[in-house]
């Protein structure tokens, strides 16, 4: 299932390059003629509203990396012939609408595949990696080598070696779960935050500790509901257990947000997510003082520019 933020928060500017036909990662209304589609990972939040037929009888395509493409057209059914894959770190002309361009993708290191850690440890050793069908079914689309792939397995017993399941991405988190070891904290899957699972836990304790704090590191808290709470997002009660929603992205930290704004200087900054007012002035906070803007802006004509677009490669 597709996970929606708020209808508030999203914002139809943050889908579309201004001036262009160019739209990306927006799939939730039927395509248009003329348009040129980008699908910059293989996350739910970003392929939301893709399927099968979503571009029956449009003559659109979807540009996308290598491994985007193998992704969309085994595991939503998208035909090939509706993708434009692109090789990383090659520029590319593509056009739409009269409107050309040339694009360049790269890898924003947004989707780690912790996998291949895992395999060139296995590798080392000489054991093989016990994963899930679905999972095995997903990195079938990675460009892993032959013998990495052979390694890898669904029977349990064929292995002590397995991919543990998370919620999340383990990455950025281990100093988090490392200061819970050393306190009088727990470190718990996201899925169990929840104020009935809290409580059990709180009753297993058998008395020792008679209320709780959760925290959900999450991107999802600035939502409309939650921006009237301020930088901590909202607080859910019940009883003696409180739920703080924490602002916390797996993306980029604000000091290497403004770090890249300071750097590249764009004339407009788009938000994609949180309410509008409190949304554009996050992205006055981004410049800081010395982040001037200059004007940068892609003209639509005929003559040819210049667009770099992040993808996540791994996709998983």
């Amino acid at each position: 299932m597709c996970r929606r933020p708020d209808a508030a928060a999203v914002r139809a500017e943050a889908k579309f390059v201004s001036g262009t036909p160019f739209v990306v990662d927006g799939f939730g209304e039927p395509p248009r003629e003329g348009r040129l589609y980008f699908l910059t990972h293989f996350h739910a939040d970003h392929y939301c509203g893709l399927s099968r037929r979503w571009l029956a009888g449009s003559s659109s395509q979807i540009v996308c990396s290598h491994i985007t493409a193998r992704l969309v057209a085994r595991r939503l059914g998208v035909p090939e012939e509706k993708l434009r894959p692109l090789p990383l770190r090659t520029p590319a002309a593509v056009g739409g609408g009269g409107v050309s361009a040339t694009v360049e993708l790269i890898d924003a290191n947004h989707c780690p595949g912790a996998e291949r850690v895992f395999l060139l440890a296995a590798r080392s050793l000489g054991l093989r990696l016990h994963v899930s069908a679905a999972r095995l079914a997903t990195l079938s689309c990675l460009d892993l080598p032959r013998a990495d792939v052979e390694r890898l397995t669904t029977d349990a017993s064929a292995t002590r070696w397995a991919v543990v399941p998370m919620g999340r991405s383990r990455v950025n988190l281990d100093r988090v779960n490392l200061g819970a070891i050393s306190g009088r904290s727990w470190a718990i899957s996201g899925r169990h935050l929840r104020f009935d699972r809290i409580k059990a836990m709180l009753q297993s304790s058998n008395g020792r500790f008679t209320a709780a704090v959760a925290f959900r590191p999450t991107g999802w808290c600035a939502s409309s509901s939650a921006a009237g709470a301020g930088a901590a997002g909202r607080t859910l009660r019940a009883g003696a257990t409180r739920i703080i929603e924490v602002p916390y992205s797996e993306h980029s930290s604000f000091g290497e947000l403004q770090a890249c704004v300071r750097e590249l200087r764009p004339d407009h900054i788009v938000p994609t997510v949180g309410e509008a007012k409190a949304a554009r002035a996050a992205c006055e906070q981004l410049r800081g003082p010395k982040a001037a803007p200059v004007q940068a802006t892609l003209a639509a004509s005929a003559a040819s520019a210049h667009i770099t677009v992040s993808v996540g490669e791994c996709g998983v």
